[in-house]
């Protein structure tokens, strides 16, 4: 065996909830508690079913800005 020094990222994956317009992030969640994209997907489709009777966004959704943007 040949030992190599390098690195990795040992942070764990945040999933987010998104909703997208025409394969755009539009919206996205900032919760943190995802612990799979299955549950990050229900966050949007709940996040969805929820604007469809209010206006404006549910708690914890904000809209969506790229850093490439900025």
């Amino acid at each position: 065996m040949t030992l190599r020094a390098g690195s990795f990222d040992a942070n764990k994956p945040d999933w987010r909830g998104v909703i997208r317009e025409n394969g755009y992030p539009w919206y996205v969640c900032y919760h943190r508690d995802h612990l799979s994209t299955a549950e990050a997907r229900k966050c949007a489709r709940d996040a969805m079913e929820w604007m469809k009777e209010n206006e404006g966004l549910p708690e914890g959704w904000i809209t969506y800005e790229s850093f490439r943007e900025k």
